[in-house]
């Protein structure tokens, strides 16, 4: 997922924290800190490890699961 899809998910993002009533982790300046150094791919990984990521759509499904079974 690019810095441009993350950044258009912002504000469902900040609904998101605020339906949960926690304080958000994810907002455009932490975003574009976070890309701010993003020249890297898991190629690497993929060709020497094995590794195989999975999508952004699963592992949100997941992270919201998770969040809503562990509840802060």
């Amino acid at each position: 997922m690019g810095k441009k899809t993350l950044l258009h998910l912002c504000p469902e993002i900040a609904l998101f924290f605020k339906t949960m009533k926690w304080p958000p982790v994810l907002t455009e300046f932490s975003i574009n800190k976070i890309c701010e150094n993003c020249d890297f791919t898991y190629e690497k990984a993929a060709k020497e490890l094995g590794y195989n990521p999975r999508s952004a759509e699963d592992s949100l499904r997941d992270t919201v699961a998770w969040l809503k079974d562990n509840p802060a």
